[in-house]
């Protein structure tokens, strides 16, 4: 299947639609064309989301990166839908119980169900007012930070475009593996794709997760930011309980306080800030030749900060067996040498660590590995997460059910696509031209080329095979049409058996690769639907 690459520009109805909503929006929002980060195009990113032909790409006019990773789309309807949908992320980002937050827009986040952990009505979450979809956009640029997931990949995933565009800063050679992987997917001249999911290596993402908060101008803990004009300081921002003295000639300064990144990312007032007589910021540190990084330990004797300009902080109680101290001292936000903020030991002087409620227990259920069974119950899948699959008539004697799980590529436990069985349970296989094969009609599910009339199938750029290996051309798959075309990048050794790629850029196998690229179709669909 070959996927276009969309551009396009906005239309005149487009912006007729844009001109009735006016009075609805924020004039902050609307898309002026001033936007740093304003593509041109429809919004469509390739490989990642296409919009439809009447939808209206609304940029982030106030995004203070440099680039957009949550895209709002104005419906026909009047109502918005972002990309990435932002299914929980209220509870990543911390909209939903932070009391130092927007009381309106947690009640927005509330409303929407991104306060949910799994989303049961679609439909909600993709019909926000364009003005609320754009404030969130908004509240998850102002603290996006790109991250190596528990599984070794990109949190956030980011588009094939934003990969390919950090790659030409580094200098690793998985992660440019990786990208080339990634450029051969896609024809510049015709803009078209072809269907092969490729993923990267650890040592990949371990280079290319730095690289893409680069790319978008994220700012590291301690870097001065500016605060949005249109909300103020972001959402969770402590107020410390700095102590009643200061030094002398010092006075503390709330208001003239400098903005700068905190840990988890938000643009926050320093806090215990002071001035002298002339204006001038009242350092903590009394000996200049002293530096380190923040959060690396530090001797308070040596480094000679002022206690004064150290926060308290009030800490909820400790875990059982265990008491806060006050002798582990670190360097903080602001270059000072203070005790660490609820910092707890146990008996054997051992940091502790919280539990939170409900500890990750064992899950027994599945593997891990995509395709592999899995109970829904336990791993408590979203159903709205899973895609949904058009699938042929099943045989005669045969049902498709909904009760045979495996895990996709995003690590859900979902539904098999297209599985049947007959009356004693037994997966049923699909006879093409009166002869039976071992194909179950699923993407990607092996299939007799002899048996179907010859079609045109997709060619794909695969890495170099791995050594002792060979690519062939003689085993066959359903592709996303339907159509029974040769494995994308399928290699066997000298005993015909399928070789796997361990290292670099990996490509995923053919089965895996239409899996995801079907996925990702379908996701869309059921994020619209």
């Amino acid at each position: 299947m070959l996927i276009p690459k969309v551009i396009s520009t906005t239309t005149s109805l487009h912006l007729l639609q844009l001109l009735w909503l006016a009075p609805s929006l924020s004039m902050a929002f609307i898309p002026t064309g001033d936007c740093s980060d304003t593509t041109g195009t429809n919004g469509g990113r390739v490989g990642y989301h296409s919009p439809s032909p009447t939808d209206v790409y609304l940029p982030d006019c106030q995004n203070p990166l440099q680039r957009e990773l949550w895209r709002v789309f104005l419906q026909e309807d009047g109502t918005a839908y972002m990309i990435p949908r932002p299914d929980g992320l209220g509870i990543t980002y911390g909209l939903c119980n932070n009391d130092a937050f927007d009381q309106e827009l947690m009640a927005k986040a509330q409303q929407y169900g991104l306060c949910d952990e799994t989303v049961t009505d679609p439909t909600v979450i993709n019909s926000m007012t364009p003005e609320d979809a754009l404030r969130f956009a908004n509240a998850f640029h102002r603290q996006l930070r790109f991250s190596i997931s528990d599984d070794n990949q990109i949190y956030p995933w980011a588009p094939d475009e934003d990969i390919l565009l950090a790659c030409e800063n580094i200098t690793s050679q998985a992660a440019l593996s990786h990208c080339e992987a990634l450029a051969n997917r896609c024809n510049d001249d015709t803009g078209e794709c072809i269907d092969i999911g490729v993923i990267p290596s650890v040592e990949a993402v371990q280079e290319l997760v730095p690289a893409l908060n680069d790319l978008y101008g994220v700012l590291q803990e301690g870097e001065a930011c500016i605060p949005s004009t249109v909300f103020g300081p972001t959402f969770g921002c402590p107020v410390a309980d700095c102590f009643a003295e200061q030094s002398a000639g010092c006075e503390y300064d709330t208001a003239g306080a400098p903005f700068s990144v905190n840990d988890l990312g938000d643009c926050c007032q320093r806090q215990c800030y002071a001035v002298d007589s002339n204006g001038n910021e009242c350092t903590g540190n009394n000996n200049p030749q002293q530096e380190g990084k923040i959060g690396e330990s530090c001797d308070p004797a040596s480094w000679g900060t002022d206690p004064n300009f150290c926060p308290v902080a009030k800490c909820a109680a400790p875990p059982e067996g265990c008491n806060y101290v006050f002798d582990h001292y670190v360097v903080d936000g602001d270059g000072n040498c203070c005790a660490s903020l609820c910092y707890a030991v146990d008996a054997d002087d051992n940091e502790c660590t919280i539990s939170l409620e409900g500890d990750e227990e064992e899950d027994t259920s599945s593997n891990g590995r995509v395709g592999s069974t899995c109970n829904a119950t336990e791993t408590g899948t979203d159903p709205n997460q899973c895609p949904v699959a058009g699938c042929t008539e099943a045989l005669e004697g045969c049902d498709y059910v909904m009760d045979h799980f495996v895990i996709n590529m995003d690590g859900h436990c979902c539904p098999s696509l297209c599985y049947a069985v007959d009356a004693n349970g037994n997966e049923c296989t699909i006879s093409l031209e009166g002869e039976e094969d071992t194909s179950n009609g699923l993407i990607g599910s092996t299939c007799n080329a002899t048996d179907t009339d010859p079609v045109p199938c997709a060619v794909a750029l695969c890495a170099e095979a791995p050594e002792g290996c060979d690519y062939v051309n003689n085993h066959f798959v359903f592709n996303m049409d339907g159509q029974c075309c040769p494995s994308l990048c399928y290699a066997v050794d000298a005993n015909g058996n399928e070789c796997t790629h361990s290292s670099g850029a990996r490509i995923v196998h053919s089965w895996v690769a239409a899996f995801w690229v079907g996925l990702s179709f379908a996701f869309h669909c059921l994020e619209l639907s």
